[in-house]
């Protein structure tokens, strides 16, 4: 059916208004050809007059970054949305190029390879598929730069570990699908041919599915000893078709041959959990440093002249004990006290809770605190940690304790043992026992009562959720502190130290507007230096007024600051 002269007539002026928005002042770089892109792909249904006016903005970018012309439209649709952390589905897509998602299923392949590639991940969130560009790429974007996706090849002694890891983790967190994932490990051991591990491993003539399980578990005991694994740590890494079944059955060449057997706990097979043999730790691993802590990969020691000092901002009741903790954790006083306390037949450990809001400072102060008296941290993962206790029960916890214990007993000063985020730990213990996750969890928190019961050292908690804390735990905490969100004074002091740029009209009224605590004002500083580099810092000041607003997740009409037009 031929168009109609109306209907001819107003495309034509819609292609007018787009060419009169695209910037053609400047020299080409990749971030303008994206916006060129951007402004003449918006609801052109990738017609042949996009392609043709769009045509020297994509072949600057498939020529810097050696990608298709589709792929260059779909990178920077992808990436203007990166930039603000947010994920792009395909739908979003679909609708700003106002065609349906069926028209862009043949280019699934492209965006696979961008995938592949190291441009852009995939990620899932409540079920949905979303893409981002990934940071390494956006930099390289950002700067003119083509972009390469770094090197796997030589990767000497653990750092194949390692490479395998950062492949195994995007699988866990969604970002990379089954299929990928064994195309990146296949890839990674292909470049790394002449490793000791991949040399001996090529001997039991394995599928790349139990390629990838056995050098999970490897890995599993390289970094962090681990020598049970449960369920949970093992089952992902298989396709969902078959991924709620037993290793038996999944992967029987491994237990046939030798490599991985059921593991054992007090003396009984245990049909969730799996270690590798001693044939494989011998063969497989020899030459390496086996670690025989198991929680090494889920704690983190931070030496004191590694934290940067930083200003806090507080109000007048936390600043005063805040400098009250400072002087009591000064080594001189420490001593004293802990010495005057034993003498008294008292308990000498030290327990904080930091409580409050999230991003009012509570992490940073445990930080700062540790800085100032000279003290090193071992900071645990609580979230990490969690997800390992259904396989590695309470032995796992005792190790923790055990660790720190060792660590005050071989340094000068006494460190600092920080739970950070801790609701996981410290929350209501369940009344209902009856599964045993839950009778485990129980278990946990008692062994966690007991060790602060014991304690000779300083253990710090932080948590948002003190609503939730067991009354047994709070009569453990010896210090409990809380954090409150700042005020409109100390909201303009931090506004001043995060951006010393802003004046005082701009800084003032942001600083009554929004009642952000600094984890958010910081965030905010983050979008706007970003945003600077890609744009320019004259632009990026008028975005500061969306940014607050982005902030907030439940968004309310409010007026502008006289700075925005």
């Amino acid at each position: 059916m031929k168009r109609t002269k109306r209907a001819l007539d107003y495309q034509e002026n819609e292609w007018e208004n787009k060419l009169a928005q695209l910037n053609t002042t400047d020299a080409i770089t990749t971030i303008s050809a994206f916006e060129n892109i951007i402004t003449l792909a918006l609801y052109s249904k990738l017609s042949q007059e996009f392609w043709q006016h769009a045509e020297p903005y994509i072949n600057y970018v498939t020529k810097k970054q050696n990608i298709s012309n589709i792929q260059a439209v779909l990178l920077a649709l992808i990436t203007e949305d990166s930039i603000n952390g947010n994920r792009v589905p395909i739908s979003e897509i679909s609708n700003r190029l106002n065609c349906k998602n069926l028209s862009l299923i043949k280019y699934q392949s492209e965006l696979d390879d961008l995938i592949h590639r190291g441009f852009i991940i995939l990620t899932t969130h409540d079920y949905r598929n979303g893409y981002c560009t990934t940071p390494q790429a956006m930099k390289a974007l950002a700067a003119d730069e083509t972009y390469q996706r770094p090197s796997v090849t030589n990767a000497e002694g653990t750092k194949l570990f390692r490479h395998f890891f950062d492949i195994e983790y995007r699988l866990h967190e969604d970002k990379l699908s089954h299929a990928f994932m064994l195309i990146e490990v296949e890839e990674l051991f292909k470049a790394n041919p002449v490793h000791p591990y991949l040399k001996a491993l090529e001997k039991y003539d394995l599928n790349l599915q139990d390629k990838v399980v056995i050098t999970s578990f490897c890995r599993h005991l390289v970094f962090d000893g681990t020598d049970a694994i449960s369920s949970s740590n093992y089952l992902f890494l298989y396709n969902e078709t078959f991924r709620f079944d037993t290793l038996d059955n999944l992967s029987p060449n491994l237990i046939k041959k030798g490599l991985i057997q059921h593991a054992c706990n007090d003396g009984m097979v245990d049909g969730d959990e799996f270690s590798l043999t001693s044939l494989a730790r011998e063969d497989l691993l020899k030459g390496f440093n086996i670690k025989s802590n198991p929680i090494n990969n889920h704690m983190q020691v931070i030496e004191n002249s590694d934290i940067k000092q930083k200003q806090l901002f507080f109000n007048k009741p936390t600043t005063i004990q805040y400098n009250e903790l400072a002087d009591l954790l000064s080594e001189e006083h420490y001593r004293d006290i802990r010495k005057r306390l034993s003498n008294k037949g008292m308990r000498c450990g030290f327990t904080c809770l930091f409580y409050g809001a999230p991003g009012t400072g509570k992490t940073e102060m445990a930080l700062q605190l540790a800085r100032l008296t000279g003290r090193d941290i071992m900071q645990v993962n609580i979230s990490e940690m969690k997800s390992m206790w259904v396989g590695q029960s309470e032995k796992n916890v005792k190790s923790l304790f055990d660790r720190y214990r060792g660590m005050v007993q071989q340094s000068k000063v006494t460190p600092i043992l920080l739970f950070n985020e801790a609701d996981a730990i410290i929350s209501k213990r369940s009344s209902n026992v009856e599964r045993a996750v839950d009778k485990m969890e129980n278990s946990i928190q008692n062994i966690i009562l007991q060790e602060m019961e014991n304690l000779d050292g300083i253990m710090i908690a932080t948590t948002n959720l003190e609503q939730n804390l067991d009354a047994a735990f709070e009569r453990r905490f010896l210090y409990k502190m809380r954090f409150d969100k700042p005020d409109i004074p100390q909201r303009q002091a931090i506004w001043r130290s995060m951006l010393p740029h802003l004046e005082a009209q701009v800084i003032e009224p942001l600083a009554a507007k929004y009642d952000f605590s600094g984890g958010q004002i910081e965030n905010i500083s983050r979008k706007l230096e970003i945003d600077s580099i890609l744009y320019g810092p004259e632009q990026s000041l008028l975005k500061l007024e969306q940014f607050c607003k982005d902030e907030v997740l439940n968004r309310h009409n409010t007026r502008p600051i006289g700075f925005v037009s």
